[in-house]
């Protein structure tokens, strides 16, 4: 019927161990293209709805003395 609830769930395999404090990421953007961190922050934004904290998005410590 038309009413399914839509499955959000993600299943993810590892191709070796991880352990209990290591991050798993996922790519969102297509790491073939070299995206600037600006590009990137905005791409996230329009089409996943999100700011991105991981290292690569973040100022560098320059950008934000120097802004």
């Amino acid at each position: 019927d038309g009413d399914a609830a839509m499955d959000c769930s993600l299943l993810l395999r590892s191709l070796g161990p991880i352990s209990s404090c290591e991050e798993v990421t996922l790519d969102y953007l297509d790491i073939g293209k070299n995206h600037n961190r600006e590009e990137r922050c905005a791409k996230l934004k329009e089409h996943f709805g999100f700011v991105c904290g991981c290292e690569a998005c973040r100022p560098s410590e320059s950008c934000r003395r120097y802004g």
